[in-house]
């Protein structure tokens, strides 16, 4: 089967898949497949690259391929259960009807019988002798008891379920047919859970070789921050410096990394970030006193505290928080995806409060709609990670539309992605003002 169009010829025949002019645009396949350039990875090892990323999206396509519809299941036992309820409502009025035709004391048929012959002046008042065993009242007594009473009779024939003459003998059938039928269903949907675990496990355990395989192999926590934060700071032609194990000009080491700003945008002046990288959980003001620190040590005007784990920062924190001059938390999760979302926020909004330090007083720069771009970003920076967390909650339910969370997300993104575009605009207009009043 081959697809032809302006991303290329990609046919799968003969038990291969052959890609001819292949292009991909996708910001995060170009940035992974860019960085293992920069590693010194040639055409062989990038080719390998691809085929370990195909591998792995098709497994974990293949792991999410599989739905379960519990709504369907529950509409079908509800309409059971309301089938079974009207059928059982219709014998009982049916019975009720029947007995109140027959034994009513006003307009019963019995009643009216009785009195037709029995009561005052009635034509056979003698027959009906309840003392006399051969009168119309003791044949009757007879009767009810024949078809009434005890085991053998016709009534108990009737409601038997056992006697295949019985009319409650299809019912029972029918009953048993549609249990039998939902027995299946809920054999279907538990075997059909316990493949989607297994998919998924077998999914998880190949990420896990492949990342064990891969380039991050060894790395710690210091190594990732680092690779993300100059991934960011190549797009503003920042530079970017693993510090952590020299001293500084306090004679410390604080501070794991120095980011100097492009000149350009400082006017040839050396402005400087500093970022503290912490796998372990560490409290506010211990974290505000090393974001000092490290901005002192390393001649920085602003500062970012990178937390591995969501549970590692302050309470309410997570995934971003500006704690004031010039000092940022930020949840750079070395588990989690879209890991670096909340980096981009933070380091954004770190070099705007170190450009606005060079702005002279009789500069315009629009603060106003500044901060309301940065509040945007940070809203919908929080709404990403809640609707992850309900996406991974859901997933491991195998439960809810994953696809509608997914196709939110997006949304998510592309919104964050919108502000973060506006603040660089607005940051841009105050760039270029500057340069025209110097």
């Amino acid at each position: 089967m081959a697809q032809r169009g302006s991303r290329g010829h990609v046919v799968a025949a003969d038990g291969e898949l052959t890609i001819d002019g292949y292009r991909c645009m996708a910001p995060e396949v170009v940035r992974h497949f860019a960085a293992r350039v920069d590693e010194g990875a040639d055409g062989t090892a990038l080719a390998a690259d691809l085929e370990q990323v195909l591998r792995v999206g098709v497994l974990a396509l293949g792991a999410t391929g599989v739905t379960v519809n519990v709504d369907h299941v529950d509409r079908e036992f509800a309409r059971l259960c309301e089938r079974l309820e009207q059928q059982f409502d219709a014998r009982a009025s049916q019975l009720d009807r029947a007995f109140e035709a027959a034994f009513s004391e006003e307009d019963g048929a019995m009643a009216q019988a009785l009195r037709s012959y029995l009561g005052e002046g009635g034509a056979l008042s003698e027959l009906f002798d309840p003392d006399r065993r051969d009168s119309a009242i003791g044949r009757m007594r007879e009767l009810l008891g024949e078809h009434f009473e005890g085991e053998g009779s016709t009534l108990h024939r009737l409601l038997d379920l056992g006697n295949a003459a019985s009319p409650l003998a299809t019912w029972r059938d029918e009953i048993h047919g549609q249990f039998e039928k939902m027995r299946r269903l809920i054999e279907d949907y538990r075997r059909e859970l316990a493949e989607t675990a297994s998919a998924q496990q077998a999914a998880a355990e190949a990420r896990t070789e492949e990342r064990a395989k891969g380039s991050a192999k060894g790395r710690d926590y210091e190594d990732l921050a680092f690779e993300a934060v100059n991934d960011i700071a190549r797009v503003f032609g920042d530079r970017a410096e693993a510090v952590g194990t020299s001293a500084g000009a306090g004679g410390n080491k604080k501070g794991d990394i120095v980011v100097t700003l492009n000149p350009r945008d400082t006017s040839g002046l050396d402005v400087r970030l500093v970022v503290e990288a912490k796998d372990r959980e560490l409290g506010l003001r211990p974290m505000l006193r090393e974001l000092d620190g490290a901005k002192h040590n390393r001649g920085a005007v602003a500062a970012l505290a990178l937390y591995a784990l969501p549970e590692h920062m302050p309470s309410g924190a997570a995934p971003f928080r500006e704690e004031g001059q010039g000092r940022f938390l930020v949840l750079l999760d070395k588990d989690g995806a879209d890991a670096r979302l909340a980096l981009e926020v933070g380091y954004r909004l770190a070099r705007f409060e170190a450009l606005t330090e060079l702005r002279t007083a009789d500069v315009e720069v629009d603060t106003r709609g500044i901060r309301d771009d940065l509040d945007a970003a940070r809203a919908q920076l929080v709404s990403v990670s809640q609707v992850k967390s309900m996406l991974t909650k859901l997933r491991n339910d195998v439960s809810g539309s994953v696809d509608d969370l997914e196709r939110r997300v997006e949304d998510l993104r592309a919104g964050l992605l919108e502000c973060l575009d506006r603040l660089d605009t607005r940051i841009r207009v105050g760039d270029e003002t500057d340069a025209a009043v110097a």
